[in-house]
């Protein structure tokens, strides 16, 4: 421990910067191959993630559409379809002027 205590501040600091920049250089090494492994991790388990996502599309539409068979909205009927009940509603005539709607 005493070669330590001789050696000059300029190079105990150079020692030092060394050491930090090994870590560095070990760090981004480690960043890299963890990286890589997510990436084969996302590559493989893509697919699934796209049917889950069509999934929920599926059934926000299911649960879009039975909305509006209970509520018989304009939109609903546009599309051709009827409404449940006695609330039939007619589509307001297709212009291009728009309209405040009357009660």
């Amino acid at each position: 421990m005493r070669w330590l205590r001789n050696l000059p501040v300029s190079r105990k600091f150079t020692f030092a910067f060394g050491i930090v920049c090994g870590l560095c250089m070990v760090l981004g090494g480690y960043s890299l191959l963890t990286f890589h492994r997510i990436a084969q991790m996302s590559q493989n388990n893509f697919p699934s993630v796209l049917a889950l996502a069509q999934i929920r599309n599926a059934a926000n539409n299911a649960r879009r559409e039975d909305l509006d068979l209970l509520l018989c909205t304009v939109a609903y009927v546009r599309k051709g379809r009827r409404c449940l009940g006695p609330a039939n509603v007619k589509p307001p005539p297709r212009t291009h002027i728009t309209r405040p709607l009357q009660y």
